[in-house]
C-alpha cells in the first residue's frame, strides 16, 4: 500500500511540474507589446516542452 501511494504522489508531482512549465512557456502568456523575436522564441520553447 505504501509503494502505491508513493508512486501516486510522484506522478502528481510530475504532472504538476509539467503543467507549470507549459503555462510558463505558453506563447499566449506573453505581454501584448512583445517583439516578434520574443514570440518566436516562446513558440520554439513551448514546442520543446509541450510536444
Amino acid at each position: 500500500m505504501g509503494l502505491v501511494f508513493f508512486a501516486y504522489v510522484e506522478l502528481w508531482a510530475v504532472r504538476r511540474a509539467y503543467k507549470q512549465k507549459v503555462l510558463e512557456t505558453h506563447p499566449d502568456k506573453l505581454p501584448p507589446d512583445s517583439t516578434e523575436e520574443e514570440k518566436d522564441a516562446a513558440h520554439e520553447q513551448f514546442s520543446k516542452v509541450c510536444c
